[in-house]
C-alpha cells in the first residue's frame, strides 16, 4: 500500500444521516449518532396501524393483569404501544414474567409503568430469545426461570449496546412466498394452562419462527396480531404512533439550505478515473437505462401506488417533531440513508422518488442487520454497507466515521490516481480534500481495454497525490453509464472543475481524452463521498 500523507484527515465534510423512520420512534440510537456529531434526519417510509379487531389484544391484557400466563413476550416497542391502546397500563399479575427483545422495547415498557422487570436475551433478536429461552419441564414449570431473571438484571443494565432500533420487530423479515401467521391459539380460552402459556402479540408481518421455536421448547404459544405495518402515512383513526407535533416549517428550512437539491454547487471530483474500483457489474449501463421503464411498469401493476404516496413528499413540516428534520425521498440526494427494517427497504425500492437518477446515485444506503440487507438486495437496492449491530456504533462503523486516514486506507480496495502527477492531479486532489469534488468520469472503453470491472457502490479508494502518498479515502456511492451526449448538468457540477455548462465540461474532457468524440461514446459517471 502507498504511504500516507500526514495532516490531511481534518475537515471531512459529513453528509446528513437519514433514518427511514419517524421522529416519534427516535431513541438512544439517534441520540448517540447526534452526539457523534452527525446531522440526524428522518424519512418516514412505513407507519403502523392497530389491527381491525381489538378483542384478542384485550384478552391478552386481561390474562397478563390476572397472571393467567407464564410469559408475555414482547418483540418490539410497537407491540407495547398496541397493548397500551388495548387498555394495558403495565400491570402484571401473579407469577407472569415479561420478556423483551432488546433495550428499545424495555424503554417503552418502562415508560408505560410496567410493574415487572423484563428479561432480555444476550442477542437482541427473535433468534436470541429462542437461544436463551428455557424449555418447559414435564410438570409445566420452568426450572431456569429464576436464573434467567437474575441474568436479566445484568442484561438490562448494559443492553444499550444491543438495542434494537425503535419501531422495528426483531423478526419482521418475511421470506419471499411466506404467509404471515395469524392467531395461533385462542388467548381467551380459559382452559389454556397458565403454567405453560406464552402470550405473543406481534406484527402482522412477523413470521412463525418464534412461535414454532417456543413450541418446540414445550410452551403453548398464543400468538395475536398486535399491529400492521403500512406505507406512510397510516389511517389517522388507526395510527399506532402519536401524531407528530407541528413545529417549524422544516420543508421551508430544507429549501433554504438547499438540502433537497443534492450536492451543493461546486461539489465534484476528478476528470479521469483509472479502472480498478471494484467488482464487475455486467450490463450496468443497460440496467440503469431501463430502470425508469421497469419502475413505471411496477407502479402500473399497483393501481394508485403513486397517488397514495404523494402525501409522503408533501407535508414535510407537518411530519416533523419539534427539532426534527424530515426529508422526502426526492430530497435524499447527497445523504447517507440508513434502512432500519425490511419493510422500509420495500417501501424505498418502490417509491417514485428513486426515479430521480441523482437520488439513486448520490445517496449512500446502509442497512441495519442481515434481514434488512437481504431484502434490500433482493429488491435491487445497492448497499454501500451493512451495520452488523443495531446501534449507533454499528452504523458509524459501517459508514466509516471516525476512522483516521491510515485506518480508512486499510479498508480501501484500490488506489486511485486522478490524472498524471503534476499540477492537474494536485488541483483535483485538493478539490477532493476541500469537499468540492464528489464525482468523476471515465470512458467505458478504457475499462474494457484494461479488462477491469466497473466500480460499484461501497467500493473505497485510496486517493494518491503527485508524490504517491495517500491524501484521502473516498467511497463510491453510485455508478452509471451514459452516452457522452447525455451527461447531465448535475454531474458536471458535481465534478467541481468550475465548468459553467455541459458544453464546457465536454470540451475540456474531450481534450483530455485525445480529441472530439461522437455523442454515442459511452461514459462512466462515478459518484463519490470522502471518508477520510
Amino acid at each position: 500500500m502507498a504511504g500516507v500523507a500526514t495532516g490531511r484527515t481534518a475537515g471531512v465534510r459529513r453528509r446528513p444521516l437519514v433514518l427511514t423512520r419517524q421522529p416519534a420512534q427516535a431513541g438512544a440510537v439517534e441520540a448517540d449518532l447526534a452526539a457523534a456529531g452527525l446531522d440526524v434526519r428522518f424519512c418516514p417510509l412505513t407507519d403502523f396501524e392497530l389491527s381491525g379487531e381489538p378483542g384478542p389484544l384485550r384478552a391478552v391484557v386481561a390474562r397478563v393483569e390476572a397472571g393467567e400466563c407464564a410469559w408475555l413476550v414482547l418483540t418490539s416497542p410497537n407491540t407495547v404501544r398496541a397493548l397500551q391502546a388495548a387498555g394495558w397500563t403495565g400491570g402484571v399479575g401473579g407469577s407472569t414474567k415479561v420478556a423483551v427483545t432488546g433495550a428499545g422495547t424495555a424503554r417503552v415498557l418502562a415508560e408505560l409503568g410496567c410493574t415487572a422487570e423484563p428479561w432480555m436475551p444476550e442477542q437482541a433478536s427473535a433468534a436470541g430469545i429462542l437461544a436463551d429461552f428455557p424449555s418447559v419441564e414435564p410438570a409445566g414449570r420452568c426450572a431456569a426461570d429464576a436464573a434467567m431473571m437474575a441474568d436479566g438484571a445484568d442484561v438490562a443494565g448494559d443492553a444499550g449496546d444491543r438495542s434494537v432500533p425503535q419501531g422495528a420487530d426483531a423478526d419482521v423479515a418475511v421470506p419471499q412466498g411466506a404467509v404471515p401467521q395469524g392467531v395461533d391459539a385462542d388467548v381467551s380460552d380459559p382452559h389454556e394452562a397458565p403454567a405453560s402459556l406464552v402470550l405473543l402479540p406481534q406484527s402482522a408481518l412477523a413470521t412463525g419462527e418464534l412461535t414454532s421455536g417456543l413450541e418446540a421448547k414445550g410452551w403453548h404459544v398464543a400468538r395475536v396480531e398486535a399491529y400492521r405495518t403500512v406505507p406512510y402515512p397510516a389511517d389517522p383513526l388507526r395510527r399506532l404512533l402519536p401524531e407528530p407535533q407541528g413545529g417549524a416549517d422544516h420543508a421551508g428550512e430544507l429549501d433554504r439550505r438547499g438540502d433537497t437539491a443534492g450536492p451543493a454547487p461546486g461539489a465534484g471530483s476528478a476528470r479521469t478515473a483509472r479502472p480498478g474500483h471494484g467488482a464487475a457489474r455486467p450490463g450496468h449501463g443497460a440496467a440503469r437505462a431501463s430502470h425508469g421503464a421497469a419502475r413505471a411498469s411496477h407502479d402500473a401493476a399497483r393501481p394508485g401506488h403513486r397517488a397514495a404516496r404523494t402525501g409522503h413528499d408533501a407535508p414535510v413540516g407537518e411530519m416533523a417533531e419539534a427539532g426534527a428534520v424530515v426529508v422526502p425521498v426526492a430530497g435524499l440526494a447527497g445523504h447517507d440513508v440508513v434502512l432500519t427494517s425490511p419493510s422500509a427497504a420495500r417501501e424505498l425500492a418502490t417509491h417514485h422518488g428513486l426515479d430521480d437518477e441523482r437520488v439513486r446515485l448520490t445517496s449512500r444506503l446502509v442497512a441495519i442487520g442481515r434481514p434488512t440487507a437481504a431484502e434490500a438486495r433482493r429488491l435491487g437496492l445497492e448497499l454501500s454497507a451493512v451495520a452488523q449491530t443495531p446501534d449507533a456504533e454499528g452504523i458509524l462503523r459501517a459508514l466509516g466515521h471516525g476512522l483516521s486516514l491510515q485506518e480508512a486506507g486499510g479498508t480501501a480496495e484500490v488506489d486511485g490516481e486522478y490524472a498524471e502527477p503534476g499540477p492537474l492531479r494536485d488541483a483535483l486532489v485538493a478539490a477532493i480534500l476541500a469537499g468540492e469534488k464528489t464525482a468523476t468520469s471515465a470512458l467505458l472503453r478504457d475499462y474494457e481495454a484494461a479488462q477491469e470491472p466497473l466500480p460499484r457502490a461501497g467500493t473505497r479508494e485510496r486517493v494518491l497525490d503527485s508524490a504517491g502518498q495517500v491524501a484521502a479515502v473516498v467511497e463510491v456511492t453510485g455508478v452509471t453509464v451514459v452516452p457522452l451526449g447525455r451527461v447531465p448538468h448535475w454531474h458536471v457540477v458535481a465534478e467541481g472543475e468550475g465548468h459553467r455548462d455541459v458544453r464546457a465540461w465536454r470540451a475540456a474532457h474531450e481534450e483530455f481524452w485525445g480529441g472530439a468524440l461522437p455523442d454515442e461514446t459511452e461514459v462512466v459517471l462515478i459518484q463519490l463521498t470522502r471518508i477520510a
